[in-house]
């Protein structure tokens, strides 16, 4: 379809315009469409570096096919080198959490926090507190076994806190009761494993 479009508008404006669609390709797990725009544009820019402006990052956040994702980090359309860059990538995180897509987030730890968490450093991309609670909520196990594996980078950076075993245990209890609340039994188990080695 794109390939079909591409055909009809030939002029260098409407061509430009196609990286409007980045976004709507990405929600839909499109990496191919995607690298064929962003060659398109880039031909018809006459520029290697791409005008980010138009994206749509809320929908671009809902992304959470790997392939699409690399191909977006191997063009610069989503990077860490930002506050907003990181930010969105957050969002990413978030929403992968939400929606049960471990890839994903194994996908970003790799590609985004390859160094480890480190003190005084850069600033590790992990989900927040609330997606981490849905995730739960959600009987997202992977997901919940993937954050507190103790190689993970979740787990490294609350390792890093100066009260980590305290806050690691406040945090596992919360997660363990909403676990409870829901009658997930195989993160109520993982969350009581954790605690007791941290006791």
């Amino acid at each position: 379809m794109i390939k079909l479009v591409h055909g009809i508008f030939t002029t260098t404006k409407h061509r430009l315009l196609f990286i409007q669609a980045i976004a709507f390709c990405a929600k839909r797990g499109d990496s191919q469409s995607i690298q064929f725009m962003i060659d398109v544009i880039r031909e018809a820019s006459g520029d290697t570096s791409l005008n980010l402006k138009d994206i749509d990052y809320d929908r671009l956040n809902e992304t959470t096919d790997v392939d699409t994702l690399a191909v977006l980090a191997d063009n610069g359309i989503i990077d860490s080198n930002t506050h907003q860059s990181r930010s969105n990538i957050v969002k990413i995180l978030d929403n992968a959490c939400n929606t049960g897509h471990v890839e994903t987030i194994r996908f970003i730890d790799q590609r985004f926090n390859q160094n480890g968490p480190h003190p005084g450093g850069r600033m590790m991309l992990v989900p927040t507190y609330p997606a981490i609670e849905k995730a739960v909520m959600l009987n997202h196990h992977s997901v919940i076994k993937y954050l507190f594996d103790r190689k993970s980078i979740y787990w490294r950076s609350m390792e890093l806190q100066q009260s980590h075993p305290l806050n690691a245990i406040r945090l596992l209890k919360q997660l363990q009761y909403y676990a409870f609340n829901n009658g997930h039994l195989n993160i109520i188990n993982d969350c009581t494993k954790l605690i007791n080695q941290l006791v």
